[in-house]
């Protein structure tokens, strides 16, 4: 006999061991991904820029950091602020099992533009570079710009997002953004 309320309950039950199943999969992570776990989160992004010899506050955004494709890729959603105005980015991070290295691939909404990094640990340091993985940006004059993305300070509740660029291929790198994450809530 139909039972309203029973019929309810397991809808509702249903429903929750759905979403247990869509939490679960948020947080399940390849075994080669397993140092970049740090990431997963929501966070309260102080970003920074560079002037005088100093950095200073350019204000706050967010970032929300989940896995996809069953924790074979690191996703990042985020919003910078730079001296510029506002970068919404996506960053993506995975395991490249012909190269057997780290790749993080960043999508830029305002420029269209893909970057893509390779990196490494050195000591307690993530660092990422697109010397060989990425063409320059050319910026007239014969210079071409590539970039270091370097996660440091790295905490239970906190780390650091320094990108510095280059002009000459990595023999001088200078300055170019700096993000504290802090875990929210």
């Amino acid at each position: 006999m139909y039972n309203p309320l029973t019929y309810h309950r397991i809808l509702f039950y249903l429903a929750l061991s759905i979403s247990f199943l869509a939490v679960a999969q948020q947080k399940k992570i390849h075994p080669q991904l397993e140092d970049v776990k740090f990431l997963m989160d929501e966070w309260t992004v102080s970003n920074y820029k560079f002037e005088e010899n100093q950095w200073k506050s350019l204000g706050d955004t967010s970032s929300k950091v989940e896995t996809v494709h069953e924790g074979r890729f690191v996703v990042e959603q985020v919003s910078y602020l730079v001296s510029t105005g506002e970068l919404n980015m996506t960053i993506i991070i995975g395991y490249d099992y012909r190269r057997q290295q780290l790749k993080l691939c960043a999508l830029d909404k305002q420029y269209g533009l893909m970057d893509v990094y390779v990196g490494k640990w050195q000591e307690d340091r993530l660092v990422f570079d697109n010397l060989n993985s990425d063409v320059p940006i050319a910026l007239g004059e014969g210079k071409q710009l590539s970039f270091k993305l370097t996660y440091l300070d790295i905490g239970e509740d906190s780390f650091e997002h320094l990108v510095e660029g280059t002009y000459d291929r990595g023999k001088t790198w200078f300055p170019f953004s700096r993000s504290v994450y802090r875990r929210k809530g």
